[in-house]
Protein backbone atom coordinates (compact mmCIF):
# COMPACT_ATOMS: atom_id res chain seq x y z
CA UNK A 1 0.00 0.00 0.00
CA UNK A 2 2.55 2.69 1.22
CA UNK A 3 4.11 1.61 -2.47
CA UNK A 4 1.38 2.53 -4.23
CA UNK A 5 1.07 6.00 -2.60
CA UNK A 6 4.80 6.91 -3.21
CA UNK A 7 4.01 5.75 -7.00
CA UNK A 8 1.11 8.04 -6.82
CA UNK A 9 2.73 10.82 -5.69
CA UNK A 10 5.58 10.33 -7.26
CA UNK A 11 3.50 10.43 -10.89
CA UNK A 12 1.68 13.77 -9.48
CA UNK A 13 5.41 15.17 -8.71
CA UNK A 14 6.55 13.75 -12.58
CA UNK A 15 3.07 15.64 -14.08
CA UNK A 16 3.25 19.04 -12.03
CA UNK A 17 7.24 19.24 -13.22
CA UNK A 18 5.86 18.12 -16.95
CA UNK A 19 3.55 20.79 -16.75
CA UNK A 20 5.71 24.01 -15.16
CA UNK A 21 8.36 22.98 -18.03
CA UNK A 22 5.96 23.36 -20.25
CA UNK A 23 4.80 26.76 -19.26
CA UNK A 24 8.01 27.97 -18.90
CA UNK A 25 9.18 27.09 -22.36
CA UNK A 26 9.92 30.17 -24.80
CA UNK A 27 7.22 31.31 -27.03
CA UNK A 28 8.39 30.61 -30.94
CA UNK A 29 7.37 30.98 -34.16
CA UNK A 30 7.10 28.07 -36.58
CA UNK A 31 10.89 28.78 -37.40
CA UNK A 32 11.81 27.88 -33.59
CA UNK A 33 12.56 31.56 -33.35
CA UNK A 34 11.14 33.15 -29.41
CA UNK A 35 8.76 35.86 -29.87
CA UNK A 36 8.80 37.36 -26.31
CA UNK A 37 11.46 39.49 -24.89
CA UNK A 38 13.20 38.98 -22.12
CA UNK A 39 15.58 40.10 -18.76
CA UNK A 40 17.78 42.50 -20.23
CA UNK A 41 16.14 44.15 -23.25
CA UNK A 42 14.79 47.17 -24.67
CA UNK A 43 11.61 47.95 -26.06
CA UNK A 44 10.92 51.23 -28.50
CA UNK A 45 7.58 52.21 -29.29
CA UNK A 46 5.11 55.17 -30.77
CA UNK A 47 1.66 55.00 -31.95
CA UNK A 48 0.79 52.45 -34.73
CA UNK A 49 -2.81 54.28 -35.93
CA UNK A 50 -1.19 55.92 -39.56
CA UNK A 51 0.53 52.15 -40.16
CA UNK A 52 -3.12 50.88 -39.41
CA UNK A 53 -4.87 53.86 -41.65
CA UNK A 54 -2.44 52.97 -44.64
CA UNK A 55 -3.61 49.23 -44.08
CA UNK A 56 -7.52 50.07 -44.18
CA UNK A 57 -7.03 52.35 -47.40
CA UNK A 58 -5.59 49.82 -48.90
CA UNK A 59 -8.40 48.01 -48.81
CA UNK A 60 -10.53 50.96 -49.52
CA UNK A 61 -9.01 52.57 -52.55
CA UNK A 62 -7.81 55.58 -50.83
CA UNK A 63 -6.76 58.07 -53.05
CA UNK A 64 -3.06 59.40 -52.42
CA UNK A 65 -2.65 56.52 -50.00
CA UNK A 66 0.92 57.03 -47.89
CA UNK A 67 1.89 55.35 -45.36
CA UNK A 68 3.81 57.54 -42.16
CA UNK A 69 4.97 57.79 -38.55
CA UNK A 70 3.29 61.22 -37.78
CA UNK A 71 1.39 62.12 -34.58
CA UNK A 72 -2.31 61.69 -34.85
CA UNK A 73 -3.04 64.26 -32.09
CA UNK A 74 -0.96 66.93 -30.14
CA UNK A 75 -0.69 64.98 -26.95
CA UNK A 76 1.55 61.55 -27.84
CA UNK A 77 4.90 61.00 -26.54
CA UNK A 78 7.55 58.15 -27.63
CA UNK A 79 7.85 55.48 -25.11
CA UNK A 80 10.18 53.03 -23.94
CA UNK A 81 10.82 49.92 -21.42
CA UNK A 82 13.60 48.13 -20.37
CA UNK A 83 12.91 44.45 -18.60
CA UNK A 84 13.85 43.65 -15.13
CA UNK A 85 13.07 39.78 -15.45
CA UNK A 86 10.38 38.16 -18.24
CA UNK A 87 7.63 39.25 -16.92
CA UNK A 88 8.85 43.06 -14.97
CA UNK A 89 9.97 45.78 -16.78
CA UNK A 90 10.42 49.25 -16.11
CA UNK A 91 8.55 52.08 -18.73
CA UNK A 92 8.57 55.89 -19.88
CA UNK A 93 7.47 57.93 -22.11
CA UNK A 94 8.93 61.24 -23.09
CA UNK A 95 7.30 64.20 -24.95
CA UNK A 96 9.66 67.63 -25.38
CA UNK A 97 8.09 69.92 -27.84
CA UNK A 98 9.03 73.51 -28.45
CA UNK A 99 7.54 75.41 -31.10
CA UNK A 100 7.46 79.10 -32.58
CA UNK A 101 5.29 79.67 -35.87
CA UNK A 102 4.89 83.04 -37.67
CA UNK A 103 2.06 84.63 -39.37
CA UNK A 104 1.80 87.11 -41.45
CA UNK A 105 -0.55 89.59 -43.10
CA UNK A 106 -0.78 93.06 -45.44
CA UNK A 107 -2.90 95.51 -44.60
CA UNK A 108 -2.77 99.53 -46.22
CA UNK A 109 -0.42 101.48 -45.54
CA UNK A 110 -1.44 104.83 -43.54
CA UNK A 111 1.22 106.82 -45.18
CA UNK A 112 -0.66 109.00 -47.66
CA UNK A 113 0.03 108.29 -51.27
CA UNK A 114 -1.24 108.51 -54.63
CA UNK A 115 -1.25 104.92 -55.37
CA UNK A 116 -2.52 102.82 -52.02
CA UNK A 117 0.31 101.23 -50.80
CA UNK A 118 0.59 98.21 -48.00
CA UNK A 119 2.57 96.92 -44.94
CA UNK A 120 2.74 93.84 -43.73
CA UNK A 121 1.71 91.98 -40.13
CA UNK A 122 3.48 89.69 -38.03
CA UNK A 123 1.78 87.19 -35.12
CA UNK A 124 4.74 84.49 -33.66
CA UNK A 125 3.52 82.11 -31.96
CA UNK A 126 6.22 80.60 -28.87
CA UNK A 127 5.04 77.92 -27.25
CA UNK A 128 6.54 74.59 -25.65
CA UNK A 129 5.05 71.19 -24.08
CA UNK A 130 7.65 68.79 -21.99
CA UNK A 131 5.65 65.37 -20.38
CA UNK A 132 8.02 62.86 -18.97
CA UNK A 133 6.32 59.65 -16.98
CA UNK A 134 7.81 56.30 -15.99
CA UNK A 135 6.49 53.44 -13.69
CA UNK A 136 6.86 49.61 -13.05
CA UNK A 137 5.11 46.99 -15.74
CA UNK A 138 3.98 43.45 -15.18
CA UNK A 139 2.69 41.12 -17.54
CA UNK A 140 1.40 37.42 -18.10
CA UNK A 141 -0.26 35.83 -20.48
CA UNK A 142 0.40 32.43 -22.79
CA UNK A 143 1.52 32.47 -26.61
CA UNK A 144 1.32 35.46 -29.17
CA UNK A 145 -1.31 37.48 -26.60
CA UNK A 146 0.79 38.96 -23.29
CA UNK A 147 -1.78 41.13 -21.11
CA UNK A 148 0.14 43.55 -18.58
CA UNK A 149 -0.20 46.09 -16.02
CA UNK A 150 0.90 48.48 -13.90
CA UNK A 151 0.94 51.92 -12.75
CA UNK A 152 3.05 55.05 -13.38
CA UNK A 153 3.19 58.64 -12.51
CA UNK A 154 4.01 61.81 -14.91
CA UNK A 155 4.45 65.42 -14.53
CA UNK A 156 4.08 68.51 -17.13
CA UNK A 157 4.90 71.71 -18.32
CA UNK A 158 3.49 73.82 -20.92
CA UNK A 159 3.55 77.29 -21.70
CA UNK A 160 2.77 79.84 -24.95
CA UNK A 161 3.34 83.45 -25.06
CA UNK A 162 2.18 85.04 -28.38
CA UNK A 163 3.93 88.68 -29.67
CA UNK A 164 2.27 91.11 -32.29
CA UNK A 165 4.53 93.14 -34.65
CA UNK A 166 2.54 95.61 -37.00
CA UNK A 167 3.16 97.94 -40.20
CA UNK A 168 1.71 100.69 -39.37
CA UNK A 169 2.91 102.17 -35.79
CA UNK A 170 0.32 104.03 -33.86
CA UNK A 171 1.23 107.73 -33.34
CA UNK A 172 -0.15 110.92 -32.06
CA UNK A 173 -0.68 112.14 -35.75
CA UNK A 174 -2.13 108.57 -36.27
CA UNK A 175 -3.37 107.40 -33.21
CA UNK A 176 -5.78 104.89 -35.51
CA UNK A 177 -4.08 103.04 -38.13
CA UNK A 178 -5.40 100.15 -40.35
CA UNK A 179 -4.17 96.61 -38.06
CA UNK A 180 -4.60 92.90 -38.70
CA UNK A 181 -7.72 91.12 -36.35
CA UNK A 182 -6.35 87.70 -36.34
CA UNK A 183 -9.28 85.50 -34.24
CA UNK A 184 -11.51 87.65 -32.42
CA UNK A 185 -13.18 90.82 -32.25
CA UNK A 186 -10.87 93.36 -30.19
CA UNK A 187 -12.03 96.45 -28.06
CA UNK A 188 -14.55 98.36 -30.11
CA UNK A 189 -14.24 96.92 -33.55
CA UNK A 190 -17.04 95.63 -35.64
CA UNK A 191 -15.43 92.37 -36.48
CA UNK A 192 -17.32 88.99 -35.70
CA UNK A 193 -16.20 86.23 -37.84
CA UNK A 194 -12.45 84.62 -37.59
CA UNK A 195 -9.31 86.51 -39.14
CA UNK A 196 -7.29 87.40 -40.33
CA UNK A 197 -8.46 90.53 -41.60
CA UNK A 198 -8.09 94.50 -41.72
CA UNK A 199 -9.65 96.48 -38.96
CA UNK A 200 -8.73 100.35 -38.38
CA UNK A 201 -7.84 100.56 -34.55
CA UNK A 202 -6.91 103.25 -31.79
CA UNK A 203 -6.32 99.89 -29.08
CA UNK A 204 -4.56 96.99 -30.10
CA UNK A 205 -3.05 93.62 -28.66
CA UNK A 206 1.12 93.71 -28.69
CA UNK A 207 1.76 90.47 -26.71
CA UNK A 208 -0.68 87.58 -25.32
CA UNK A 209 0.77 85.57 -22.18
CA UNK A 210 -1.18 81.97 -21.08
CA UNK A 211 0.68 81.77 -17.88
CA UNK A 212 2.75 78.61 -17.28
CA UNK A 213 1.38 75.32 -16.37
CA UNK A 214 2.74 72.44 -14.54
CA UNK A 215 0.68 69.06 -14.40
CA UNK A 216 1.02 65.81 -12.36
CA UNK A 217 -0.72 62.62 -11.67
CA UNK A 218 -1.04 58.99 -11.49
CA UNK A 219 -2.28 56.19 -12.89
CA UNK A 220 -3.14 52.42 -13.10
CA UNK A 221 -3.16 50.92 -16.74
CA UNK A 222 -4.01 47.54 -18.13
CA UNK A 223 -3.68 46.28 -21.60
CA UNK A 224 -3.23 43.59 -24.01
CA UNK A 225 -0.31 43.14 -26.18
CA UNK A 226 0.23 40.85 -29.47
CA UNK A 227 3.65 39.55 -30.65
CA UNK A 228 2.74 39.17 -34.39
CA UNK A 229 6.39 38.63 -35.66
CA UNK A 230 10.06 38.42 -33.16
CA UNK A 231 9.92 40.87 -30.93
CA UNK A 232 7.39 43.32 -32.74
CA UNK A 233 4.09 43.74 -31.07
CA UNK A 234 1.13 46.18 -31.34
CA UNK A 235 -0.99 46.74 -27.94
CA UNK A 236 -3.67 48.92 -26.23
CA UNK A 237 -4.51 49.90 -22.98
CA UNK A 238 -6.52 51.58 -21.03
CA UNK A 239 -5.45 53.52 -17.42
CA UNK A 240 -7.40 55.05 -14.63
CA UNK A 241 -6.28 57.97 -11.82
CA UNK A 242 -6.16 61.60 -11.12
CA UNK A 243 -4.52 64.18 -13.01
CA UNK A 244 -3.56 67.98 -11.23
CA UNK A 245 -2.47 70.95 -13.03
CA UNK A 246 -2.14 74.63 -12.38
CA UNK A 247 -1.20 77.41 -13.55
CA UNK A 248 0.06 80.95 -13.03
CA UNK A 249 -2.07 84.12 -13.73
CA UNK A 250 -1.78 84.97 -17.38
CA UNK A 251 -1.57 88.68 -19.14
CA UNK A 252 -2.46 90.84 -22.21
CA UNK A 253 -0.22 94.17 -23.25
CA UNK A 254 -2.37 96.22 -25.19
CA UNK A 255 -1.47 100.03 -26.65
CA UNK A 256 -3.13 102.99 -27.56
CA UNK A 257 -2.19 106.73 -28.03
CA UNK A 258 -2.99 108.99 -24.74
CA UNK A 259 -2.57 112.66 -24.55
CA UNK A 260 -0.28 112.26 -27.64
CA UNK A 261 2.07 109.30 -26.07
CA UNK A 262 2.17 105.80 -26.52
CA UNK A 263 0.60 103.75 -23.77
CA UNK A 264 1.42 100.18 -22.98
CA UNK A 265 -0.48 98.79 -20.57
CA UNK A 266 -1.33 95.18 -18.95
CA UNK A 267 -4.48 93.14 -18.70
CA UNK A 268 -4.31 90.39 -16.28
CA UNK A 269 -6.15 87.39 -17.57
CA UNK A 270 -6.02 84.55 -14.56
CA UNK A 271 -4.99 81.49 -13.50
CA UNK A 272 -6.38 78.15 -14.61
CA UNK A 273 -5.89 75.33 -11.64
CA UNK A 274 -7.89 72.01 -12.47
CA UNK A 275 -8.32 68.48 -11.04
CA UNK A 276 -9.87 65.44 -12.90
CA UNK A 277 -10.50 61.62 -12.10
CA UNK A 278 -11.20 59.83 -15.06
CA UNK A 279 -10.71 56.98 -17.63
CA UNK A 280 -8.20 57.23 -20.26
CA UNK A 281 -6.69 55.42 -23.54
CA UNK A 282 -4.00 57.16 -24.35
CA UNK A 283 -5.72 59.62 -26.37
CA UNK A 284 -6.98 56.56 -28.64
CA UNK A 285 -3.37 55.44 -29.82
CA UNK A 286 -2.45 51.79 -30.59
CA UNK A 287 1.05 51.11 -29.63
CA UNK A 288 3.36 49.62 -32.09
CA UNK A 289 6.51 47.87 -30.63
CA UNK A 290 10.36 46.92 -31.58
CA UNK A 291 12.19 45.12 -28.93
CA UNK A 292 15.73 44.56 -29.10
Amino acid sequence: MKKAILGVLVLIAAQASFGQAQDDSPVTNKRGVELLPKAGDWGLGFNAVPFLNYIGNTFNGSAGNSVGTDFVNSSQMIFGKYFLSDTKAIRGSARIGFASNTQSHFVRDMTPASVPTFVEDYRTVNSSDIFLSGGLEWRKGKGRVQGFYGAEIGVGFSDRQVNYDYGNALTAENPSVFSTVWDAAPIGASITTGGPSEEQLSDRVVQQNSGSTISFGARAFIGVEYFFAPNMSVAGEFGWGPMFMISGDGSEFRERIVNGQTERRELPSGSRDGFSLDNDNLSGSIALLFYF
